[in-house]
């Protein structure tokens, strides 16, 4: 996979590996970034309502995600 240096842009997509789930989100590794840590809020998870996080992702799944902020 290719890995790019930096942070990633505003509105990037990205392939993450979710790596530790919470009860409010998910912590995700941006696997482009060489395993850079983000974060995935539970209300982003799915542009429907999800009672439980777990429903829609799991430790160790393959997730595209958008950047939305950068800090």
């Amino acid at each position: 996979m290719l890995r790019k240096e930096g942070l990633p842009s505003i509105n990037e997509l990205c392939i993450a590996t979710v790596d530790k789930i919470f009860e409010l989100g998910a912590y995700v590794k941006l696997d482009e970034y060489g395993g850079l840590e983000a974060y995935l809020p539970w209300n982003e998870v799915s542009s429907k309502w999800v009672k439980n996080i777990r429903e829609v992702v799991k430790e160790g799944q393959k997730v595209v995600v958008k950047v939305i902020r950068v800090d």
